[in-house]
């Protein structure tokens, strides 16, 4: 069998019987009477930092409803209107023994009483003289204005003409 350990027996402390044990001692600072070798001038008082001072924030104004009135519809210019007569570009002869075929695209300024203010060449057709024709026919059509509701408004439309040869 085995044998359990014992507990050793408890060692009690000595009791030390003699003089008692005094606390360190404390340093203080001797004044000496010897004058010092430099003099500190008196500082000014440290000054005194205020948090900055910032305007309240007002509230944010309350929401308003905004209720508009619907804009009036635009429509856009026009130039195929059939009372308006437009003349067809007159197709250049020399382009027609040439053999000359092409679509110009042409970009135009209408005022709001329907007259072209500005034609310019958009695309072209790749031949000048097809081109030419077309921005001076176009110069001189009469136009439906574009219209905001029913006050007409000068506006720009897109023209496109074809120059084909029917045999």
């Amino acid at each position: 069998m085995t044998e359990k350990p014992r507990p050793l027996p408890a060692v009690k402390a000595p009791v030390n019987t003699a003089m008692p044990v005094a606390p360190p001692p404390v340093m203080t600072a001797a004044s000496s009477a010897a004058p010092s070798h430099f003099v500190v001038a008196p500082q000014p008082p440290a000054p005194v930092v205020l948090p900055p001072v910032t305007a309240p924030v007002p509230p944010p104004p309350a929401p308003v409803a905004v209720v508009s009135a619907p804009q009036p519809v635009v429509t856009p210019a026009r130039f195929d209107a059939d009372y308006l007569k437009n003349p067809a570009p007159v197709y250049p002869p020399m382009s027609k023994r040439l053999g000359e075929e092409g679509r110009v695209l042409l970009l135009v300024q209408v005022s709001a009483e329907g007259v072209a203010t500005e034609v310019t060449l958009k695309q072209s057709s790749d031949f000048p003289r097809l081109d030419n024709a077309a921005l001076n026919a176009v110069r001189g059509w009469r136009f439906v204005p574009a219209k905001r509701g029913n006050e007409p408004i000068a506006a720009s439309v897109l023209v496109p003409l074809s120059f084909r040869l029917d045999n």
